[in-house]
């Protein structure tokens, strides 16, 4: 099998594609496992996303698209957090992130933490975010990143603090009404202004 290229993707070209895998011997030269890390190559080589399998004869131990999908996730985590942490300090907080948890702790004054929600569609086609929340970070304020459908890019944002968290969990609709909506936000502004007016007031 020719060996995939390793020419850097562009993320701005990112297409969607479907894997097909089949297993029609079990002494086949290349095994499933193997057509997969083949695959997984060409498609970060020649800017695809799988979104979905096909597999033939074979059945994985592991769902390879919800594990790619949580990958996915887990670096959009890290890109925000990253995101966040140089907004902050572009407006003169300071800021500390734990390493284990990337709990922010911001001017010496509060933690937050950051909560990436996927949208899952139902079967009647309407769409909900799932967030969990860790109690043992004990965080002042929460950032909800509702994603979009496709969970490519950010919905909004839910500035939740902690003295309002009453549950582990929590479902969210596309409306919540106003006892929740109205920690609901298009960006994170205001989020950068608490630590803008801490650090004006702790100055004074």
């Amino acid at each position: 099998m020719e060996k995939a290229s390793t020419a850097p993707p562009n993320p701005d070209l990112l297409s969607r594609a479907a894997q097909y895998v089949r297993m029609s011997t079990e002494h086949q030269q290349y095994s499933p496992e193997n057509q997969l890390d083949v695959i997984r190559q060409y498609a970060a080589a020649h800017n695809m996303e799988v979104v979905r399998d096909t597999l033939i004869g074979w059945t994985p131990d592991r769902d390879f698209v919800y594990v790619e999908i949580n990958r996915r996730l887990r670096r959009k985590h890290a890109d925000l957090i990253a995101s966040i942490l140089d907004q902050l300090l572009e407006l003169g907080a300071t800021v500390s992130v734990n390493e284990d948890d990337d709990l922010l702790t911001i001017n010496g004054e509060y933690t937050a933490s950051l909560i990436l929600a996927r949208c899952r569609e139902t079967r009647a086609g309407s769409h909900r975010w799932q967030l969990r929340f860790d109690e043992s970070l004990c965080p002042d304020v929460v950032i909800a990143a509702r994603l979009q459908p496709g969970n490519d890019e950010i919905l909004d944002y839910y500035l939740l603090p902690r003295l309002d968290i009453l549950t582990e969990r929590l479902s969210l609709r596309p409306e919540n009404g106003l006892i929740l909506d109205v920690y609901r936000f298009n960006n994170l502004n205001f989020f950068m202004e608490m630590a803008h007016r801490a650090r004006l007031e702790g100055a004074a």
